[in-house]
């Protein structure tokens, strides 16, 4: 038995709106001590090591709640953002030294108090996408806060880019943490959702200069490849960590750069995106081209042959972009193959939740939900139901 996933635009909205919210909200929730458990065991208990809390599962879960939102306004979803809101701020914003905290306890205490700019993205992330799924004028202001505080706190003087994160005061670290891509591409993905609730230009600027980052400094010019770790000069560092190449992020890194270029008009970026696209497909599938491994190297070979959950949900985003914007036929095609195989071997046909890991053999090699992939899992339906409705997508 698998689950009913068809790829047209119906199906794919109940799916998301009836099966994979539902069903977060049902065992996700902690309805004591108030936010969302981490992971979920088989028998849909919260896993013993998911007894914290962290800040961008938190934003995460307002960002996927209120995008199910945005498809059918159900009172269920509205209180589960409002009780979502009120957790974030009561249990995880710094009131002494402003920004929010990476971790905290069931019961409130802070757990890890440094400041994180990927963690700050994912606020911001949440508090864009519930503005524009709600009209809440409120909301609206405190994205705009989050966005001056990331700003602020997180450029350098005459640095590119953003920094690493920082204690708590706002001070650096000693010595300082290795600078990342990952931060930068999701500051781009909550620049471009507060832009489209917002339609505030200078927000397109920001998106600009981080495209620019991706361009100068993330790719590499000989291999087409995406950097992940890199020093305190932007250069990649020695070793493993160096040559760690993600599918997954070039796929998303795909989506991104196609959807800043429709929002804003600016085409320069298309052929990032192109690139990024066609050096994931050669060599960040499975020999049977319908899954993202885990990790290769920059000379293509596949060093983690894992297939998680996101770098899925980012293929089939990549995919249904690369359709919508380039007319692509084949990934129209492997779009197909690529959806029915996650509902075949990793989507729970009980429960509709996606299995967190498949190993090379297409054995689960992790029996637990993981909530930090819900956001992975809504986004990607939610695009999927987007591009399906199109009048192009018949043809």
């Amino acid at each position: 038995m698998t689950v009913d996933l068809e790829l047209e635009s119906g199906s794919l909205e109940r799916y998301l709106v009836d099966r994979v919210l539902p069903f977060w909200l049902e065992h996700g929730r902690d309805l004591e001590r108030g936010g969302w458990h981490l992971f979920l065991g088989p028998d849909l208990e919260p896993s013993p090591e998911s007894d914290f809390r962290r800040c961008v599962v938190q934003s995460r879960q307002l960002y996927s709640l209120s995008l199910a939102y945005r498809h059918e306004p159900r009172t269920s979803f509205r209180s589960a953002i409002d009780e979502s809101l009120e957790h974030l701020f009561a249990r995880f914003e710094d009131r002494d030294h402003g920004g929010w905290f990476f971790t905290t306890n069931p019961d409130g205490s802070v757990r890890e108090d440094w400041k994180d700019p990927y963690a700050h993205a994912f606020v911001l992330l949440g508090l864009a996408t519930c503005h524009h799924a709600t009209g809440d004028a409120r909301v609206l202001k405190l994205a705009q806060n989050v966005r001056s505080l990331i700003e602020t706190r997180f450029r350098a003087p005459g640095e590119a880019g953003f920094q690493a994160r920082k204690k708590r005061d706002w001070q650096p670290i000693a010595p300082p943490p290795d600078r990342q891509q990952n931060p930068h591409m999701h500051l781009l993905e909550a620049y471009c959702a507060l832009y489209e609730g917002t339609r505030d230009r200078s927000l397109l600027d920001s998106c600009r200069e981080i495209v620019g980052m991706l361009r100068e400094r993330f790719i590499d010019p000989e291999t087409s490849t995406l950097g992940e770790f890199f020093d305190q000069d932007w250069k990649p560092l020695p070793g493993e960590e160096g040559a760690r190449v993600e599918p997954g992020h070039h796929f998303e890194w795909t989506w991104l750069l196609y959807r800043y270029s429709a929002l804003s008009g600016d085409e320069s970026c298309l052929d990032l995106a192109d690139q990024l696209y066609s050096r994931g497909i050669e060599h960040g599938l499975t020999p049977d081209g319908a899954s993202a491994v885990d990790c290769i190297d920059r000379a293509g070979n596949v060093t983690d042959p894992r297939q998680r959950v996101w770098p899925q949900t980012e293929l089939l985003k990549a995919l249904a972009a690369r359709w919508e914007v380039r007319g692509d036929r084949d990934a129209r095609e492997r779009l197909g193959r690529v959806l029915e195989k996650c509902a075949v071997e990793r989507i729970d046909p009980e429960t509709g939740a996606w299995r967190e890991q498949i190993g090379a053999d297409g054995s689960v090699i992790d029996t637990r939900y993981y909530a930090s992939s819900v956001y992975h899992i809504a986004l990607a339906i939610s695009e999927l139901v987007r591009v399906t409705a199109l009048p192009t997508w018949k043809t």
